[in-house]
């Protein structure tokens, strides 16, 4: 028996081979594919390359090497191994392109994985049956996985599954590595998940890394999305105003209209100078306005600082009253927009004291100008310094000083005995302590001093000078040193101070530093404490601050950096974007009511001050809540719900929400149907495990995304296969596959039998088989009887997570049906089909697609309903009535009722071994479209093989009929003999009963002409009738009714069951005879030709012989069968004489498949010399006997002559062999 099914297995695996290199070769294939190339030239052509992926490493393990020679891990068709046996799979690259606009891949593969385990004797075939090819790694920005041909079962039916170009695994690109030499291009790194569709494992489960190379050009795409970080503004350059001058400029947005003032110093470093303001429209940066104000300098010169109180747009200077030295005015410039002129005025006078610094800053708190005044004091022969501080009203033109020395003095922890020398260390020249850049002031109205330099403490030691905050008490000042705030320290060694303070948006003070320090904080008061911000940097930037300016809308800082070109944006802390700009020029910069920057630049084309404008597009909203990564347990088969949460707040205008998910394997993030709230709920499962979810807003200026959150499941085992009940023949196994998928991983698997109520464990013997790897697990009953009929099994797998349970499976065990040891021959075997749903559907033209018994031309006069032995029945389940040509439509209206084809007096033989074959004699016909287009099946013939294998055919004659011209119809004159109708396994034939055969359909690939609609191969129910079926309707313009072409009718397609109906059958008394030596002893001598005395192994030719007929050749008297051959045109055939047969012989050649001396064409006796008449090997497949393997009329010789039978029917043509290849009646 093991040599009869190694012997099958060799010739469907050659014939698999063979239908591989045809449909490799198949031209129209070529030819698409290379259009497929000519897209556009930048596309680049891929050559020379290979791809290592093994799949999954586990998977390979599991199956292993295979045993005797049967099933196991091959690879084929240029795949290998990349070391040894069940390392990883190196696959051959045969071409592909990379296209450098977008950096997408596609790079196809050859090569065949063929897995297989768990063989069923019964079926002479695998449980477990997969196979990989036809592979293509596509990359791009839209996609990343592997493609391929599947073809194996689903885990849960076992039934056939063929994948064509689907995706198999989905790539992970975000941590793979290029290298490229100019000549080949190398990736690595690129991780492989389970896609959603496939059928191995579950979705998500991590796959063996993918590595390739190949001659030709490469680049990673970009998979990533663009966003936009939260709370950032968008701006863009707007107009520019050139004032024709070559002037240092300070620009002064306001705050309460749309006016910008430009202020310019004319002719700076004379005695008498002049400021040159303009107003501005905010908009279009046209004139509003100007002014020239004079500044005069005194004894002390000239100090240019200048104070602007946004609200009202007033600008203050101080300049030197006119006739005097040391008496200064206060002058305010006012822009009355009513009639858009400028005027100023004095609002407040002072004497100097010996002045060495002036500066001057507005107090929005106060509504006061603030002035800060350094001079020097004579003490002892040599000078000393001071400070005062005044707050003016500018109404009153009254203000209140403070001694900011004393209080210095004061707050100092110095000694008494060193206070002259502190007190010159404590206020450094001006410029080095006080200065306007260096003050601010809280939001309770105590004001920060940046401080610089250093003072002597009572112990004579050189102390860092600290920052102070100034509080203003009952008129008094108090000074407080602040800790903890300076100095910087980026560097060992090296310590910076904060150079520039300025109000923040939030109300609390913005800190810079300059230089290499490049340090940026924020300082405020809570609850009346000093709350200072943990310093950050930007890294690789260095800086020189220029002023510091905020929007209080849009709660936004900015910083001037004039050495870097740019004005840095900040929003809560956070350091954003630039505005940047190659022609800044100055540092003056600001910003308005409604967000835009403005800046100094170089006029276009010359080098004139200019200002430009910087227009806000938008902000971003910020994100207000971010999503939180989940963990959650659940129980066997539980689901769980999960919530996200992500909420945004600001930005300008509208934004919309969507929630996305990265899926385990997958490279980019995808949107989830109907996720467009702030929360996003789902019912996790363990297929969850490891998803990453974020929230998108988009709006118009761009797409802000939440961070990241990770849902991690643990979850007790999950079943990813059910076990199967199984039907089998006492003797034969009874296999059970389950798989089971967890996160952890499943740490035990066993089976369980009920017993008593209760479930056993099942533990390995001689009678029960258990392997188990990875959540895999097969159960198998190597040697069933009867009396377990009825068991119910299940499979058990645990991890930490908890315990599941499969569902049951049962064990039916039916007695072996007795076959004679020399076969069966019945007659009165029934055949009863309806054809398809769609034979019994209402066409699209006229009331009915009919059957008739007899050939029919469509008329009324052709048919018939009893024709012979065939007769056409309407059967409601339990009645069946004969139609006529009047009810032959009954079934349409009557839904309830099938119209069926039922042949009578069919004469079936059955073989020992199960195999049979039934012919029936006579005609039906199928009449679509009302009669238009009739055509006929006669002669239907049943093949089965001991492996339960089979073919239905018929020879078919029928119309050609054009849709243009639906009412005139053409006889086909081609010859359609045996043309294969069904294809079909898992059938064993019981000669008492009724067997109910299932066509084959689903999965059923076809080969398409590219005039006809092409094959649909995706949905669910795609396939296929026989493809011998469909080149005869090809003829008739009726094939897209035998194959899903994507039409609405797709689901009515497939073949309905046909029953073999025995149970009338009667016994005919002829039984299939067994070749013997008496049959030749009849006279039956004939006239073979044949030399006189032949040697072994010596080829010699058989004459006499009818030309053209299948033929047996068998050797007397050791029964030695040689192959079936056919009689070539010259009457002879050819045959090598056997070894081990010396002697007297007698050749006879029989009709193929008979017996008896009827059958024998001719006979004649052969001498072979050399040696004695034996068998020299009983057991040897190559040498059988009548006990051997092989020989016609032997049990495992008829299988075979069925198996070749049917072989030889159903590959006589291309289209068949591909058909069926794919279709899966071979899988193995």
């Amino acid at each position: 028996m093991n040599s009869f099914k190694s012997l099958v297995k060799k010739t469907v695996a050659l014939l698999v081979m063979v239908s591989i290199l045809l449909f490799s070769f198949n031209p129209t294939s070529l030819a698409q594919e290379a259009d497929y190339f000519d897209v556009d030239d930048q596309r680049v052509e891929l050559s020379e390359g290979s791809a290592t992926w093994g799949i999954k490493q586990s998977w390979r393990n599991y199956i292993g090497v295979g045993l005797h020679g049967r099933g196991g891990s091959q690879l084929s068709a240029g795949a290998e191994w990349l070391d040894e046996p069940l390392s990883e799979i190196v696959w051959p690259a045969n071409g592909g392109y990379f296209d450098p606009e977008d950096n997408s891949l596609e790079l196809r593969l050859g090569g065949v994985a063929h897995f297989q385990s768990w063989f069923i004797e019964e079926d002479n075939s695998f449980l477990l049956d997969s196979k990989f090819q036809d592979l293509i790694i596509r990359i791009s920005p839209d996609e990343q996985y592997i493609y391929g041909t599947y073809i194996g079962k689903d885990r849960d039916t076992f039934e056939d599954v063929i994948l064509v170009e689907e995706p198999i695994a989905a790539l992970d690109i975000s941590n793979a590595e290029i290298e490229t030499d100019g000549t080949t291009t190398t990736w690595s790194g690129i991780t492989t998940f389970n896609t959603s569709n496939f059928p191995l494992y579950g979705e998500g489960v991590r796959f063996d890394d993918l590595s390739f190379s190949y001659m030709g050009p490469g680049g990673l795409p970009d998979v990533s999305s663009e966003f936009i970080e939260s709370g950032t503004p968008l701006f863009s350059p707007s107009k520019v105003w050139d004032n024709g001058a070559n002037n240092r400029a300070q620009v002064f947005p306001e705050r309460g209209r749309d006016i910008v003032h430009v202020l310019e110093r004319i002719n700076p470093g004379a005695s008498e100078t002049t400021y040159k303001v303009t107003a501005l429209d905010a908009d279009d940066l046209s004139v509003l306005g100007t002014i020239e104000a004079p500044i005069r300098g005194g004894s002390f010169g000239i100090t240019s600082e200048v104070a602007f109180d946004p609200t009202t747009g007033e600008l203050y200077y101080q300049s030197v009253k006119a006739g005097e030295s040391t008496t200064f005015e206060i002058i305010k410039i006012s822009f009355d927009s009513s009639d858009s002129k400028y005027s100023y005025s004095k609002v407040y006078e002072y004497e100097a004291e010996g002045q060495e610094g002036v500066y001057l800053n507005w107090d929005e708190g106060r509504q006061n100008l603030v002035l800060l005044e350094n001079y020097r004091v004579p003490k002892e022969g040599r000078a000393s310094y001071s400070s005062k501080l005044e707050f003016i009203d500018i109404e009153t033109s009254t203000a209140v000083q403070y001694d900011l020395f004393a209080a210095l003095m004061e707050a100092m922890p110095v000694g008494s005995t060193d206070l002259d020398k502190s007190e010159n260390w404590l206020t450094p020249r001006p410029g080095s302590v006080l200065n306007f850049n260096k003050f601010g002031f809280f939001r309770d109205g105590s004001m920060l001093l940046l401080t610089s330099g250093s003072y002597i403490d009572s112990n004579g030691q050189s102390q860092r000078m600290p920052y102070l905050r100034l509080l203003f008490e009952s008129n008094e000042l108090r000074v407080e040193p602040i800790e903890g705030v300076n100095p910087i320290s980026p560097w060992p060694g090296i310590e910076y101070e904060y150079s520039s303070v300025g109000k923040a948006a939030d109300g609390s003070l913005f800190l810079s530093a300059s230089g290499w320090a490049n340090v940026y904080s924020y300082i405020d008061i809570e609850d009346g404490q000093i709350v200072h911000t943990e310093p950050f940097s930007i890294e690789g930037v260095s800086t020189s601050t220029g002023p510091s300016f905020s929007d209080t809308v849009n709660s936004l800082d900015y910083v001037f950096e004039p050495s870097a070109l740019a004005v840095r944006v900040f929003s809560n802390g956070k350091y954003f974007a630039d505005i940047k700009s190659l022609d800044f020029s100055g540092d003056a910069a600001g910003v308005d009511r409604n967000g835009n920057v403005y800046t100094q630049v170089k006029g276009p084309g010359t080098s004139n001050m200019a200002i430009q404008k910087w227009s806000l597009d938008g902000v971003t909203p910020s994100i207000a809540e971010q999503p939180e990564s989940h963990v959650i347990e659940l129980g066997a088969g539980s689901s769980q719900e999960v919530t996200f949460t992500a909420r945004a707040e600001g930005g300008t205008g509208q934004w919309a929400q969507q929630w996305q998910v990265k899926k385990p394997g997958e490279s980019a993030f995808s949107d989830i149907d109907g996720a467009t709230g702030e929360s996003l709920t789902i019912t996790a499962s363990g297929a969850d495990n490891g998803s990453v979810y974020r929230a998108t807003f988009t709006g118009d200026i761009g797409t802000v995304a939440s961070d990241e959150a990770t849902l991690t499941v643990n979850y007790a085992p999950k079943v990813a296969t059910q076990p199967a009940s199984k039907d089998v023949v006492a003797g034969t196994p009874g296999v059970f596959q389950a798989a089971f998928t967890a996160h952890p991983e499943v740490e035990d698997v066993y089976w369980e039998y009920r017993s008593n109520g209760f479930w056993t464990r099942i533990n390995t013997d001689n009678n029960f088989h258990v392997t188990t790897a990875e959540g895999l697990t097969s159960l198998t009953v190597t040697d069933t009887a009867v009396d377990q009929s009825g068991t119910r099994l299940r499979a058990v797998a645990t991890n930490a997570a908890g315990t599941t349970m499969s569902r049951e499976a049962v064990l039916t065990v039916r007695p072996a049906t007795e076959i004679p040891d020399d076969g069966l021959s019945i007659d009165d075997v029934v055949l009863r089909w309806g054809i398809s749903e769609e034979v019994q559907s209402r066409p699209p033209f006229g009331d009915s697609n009919y059957l008739s018994a007899g050939v029919s031309d469509g008329s009324a006069l052709t048919y018939e309903s009893t024709d012979g032995d065939v007769r056409i029945i309407h059967s409601d389940g339990t009645t069946d009535t004969e139609p006529d040509y009047a009810s032959r439509a009954a079934h349409v209206s009557d839904a309830t009722i099938d119209q069926l084809v039922e042949f009578g007096g069919g004469n079936a033989a059955i073989n020992p071994d199960g195999s049979a074959t039934v012919d029936w004699d006579g005609s039906f016909s199928i009449n679509f479209y009302d009669g238009l287009v009739p055509f006929t099946i006669t002669d239907p013939h049943l093949e089965v093989s001991a492996a339960g294998m089979g073919v239905l055919t018929g020879d078919l004659t029928g119309y050609e009929v054009e849709m243009s011209n639906p009412n005139e119809k053409t006889p086909l004159t081609d010859l359609y003999d045996d043309v294969t109708i069904a294809t079909f396994s898992g059938v064993s034939i019981d000669p008492e009963g009724v067997v109910t055969i299932t066509p084959d359909y689903d999965g059923v690939l076809a080969d398409i002409p590219a005039d006809v609609t092409p094959q649909v191969t995706t949905g669910a129910g795609w396939g296929a009738w026989p493809q011998g079926f469909l080149d005869f309707h090809f003829d008739t313009n009726l094939s897209s009714y035998w194959y899903s072409s994507g039409g609405a009718g797709d689901s009515k397609k497939a073949p309905m069951s046909f029953d073999v109906d025995f149970t009338n059958a009667s016994d005919s008394g002829e039984q299939p005879g067994v070749p013997q030596a008496s049959d030749l002893n009849a006279g039956n001598k004939g006239e073979l030709v044949v030399p006189a005395e032949v040697e072994a192994g010596q080829e010699i030719t058989i004459g006499g012989l009818p030309a053209g007929e299948d033929v047996d050749v068998v050797l007397f008297p050791t029964t030695f069968s040689f192959d079936r051959m056919t009689v070539g045109v010259d009457g002879t055939v050819t045959v090598i004489v056997p070894a081990g047969r010396g002697g007297e012989n007698q050749v006879a050649v029989y009709e193929a498949d008979k017996a008896g001396s009827a059958h024998v064409l001719g006979w004649s006796y052969l001498t072979i010399a050399g040696q004695d008449a034996q068998d020299p090997d009983p057991q040897d497949p190559q040498d059988p006997d009548l006990q051997d393997p092989g020989v016609p009329g032997s049990s495992v010789g008829s299988a075979f002559d069925t198996l070749i039978k049917i072989v030889s029917r159903i590959f006589g043509g291309l289209s068949a062999l591909l058909g069926l290849w794919f279709g899966g009646l071979f899988s193995s």
